[in-house]
Order: C-alpha cells, then sequence, then structure tokens
C-alpha cells in the first residue's frame, strides 16, 4: 500500500451526512487543496505530511474555564 495516499494526508476533510436523526460520517473525504472529492485510496501530487496542530493559546484556556465556570453553576443550581 502506497503510504501518500488521502488517507495520511493534512489536506482532507472529512464529510457528514444528514439523517433524520442526526449526521454521520460519509466515506467520501473533501479535498481543501484540489477542491475535490475523494476517498481513502486516491492519491496526487499535492499531498501534505500529516501533523500535530496545537493550540495553546490563553484565548482557548480562558473560554474553557469560562465554559467550566458554567457547567459548575448549572449543576449547583439543580441541587
Amino acid at each position: 500500500m502506497p503510504t501518500r495516499t488521502c488517507r495520511t494526508c493534512n489536506a482532507r476533510r472529512p464529510l457528514y451526512k444528514r439523517y433524520t436523526c442526526g449526521y454521520d460520517r460519509a466515506k467520501l473525504y473533501y479535498c481543501v487543496v484540489r477542491d475535490d472529492l475523494t476517498d481513502m485510496e486516491s492519491s496526487c501530487g499535492e499531498w501534505r505530511k500529516r501533523g500535530i496542530e496545537y493550540d495553546l493559546t490563553s484565548q482557548r484556556f480562558d473560554k474553557a474555564e469560562q465554559d467550566i465556570r458554567y457547567i459548575m453553576e448549572q449543576l449547583l443550581t439543580e441541587t
């Protein structure tokens, strides 16, 4: 199996199907570079190595703290 397929590409984004009760992942994917639909075994010259991206900004932590405070308030008012 070649390693430079859409399965390992960073430009691949999942697509979701809408059902009556919610959403589910489709078997097709979207390539943001080629602006086209693709499946997992496709390949092209625009392959990008997948990297791990971290969002360690202070805004994200502030938002998480606000969310936790809100959840705690909701839990305390229910009892």
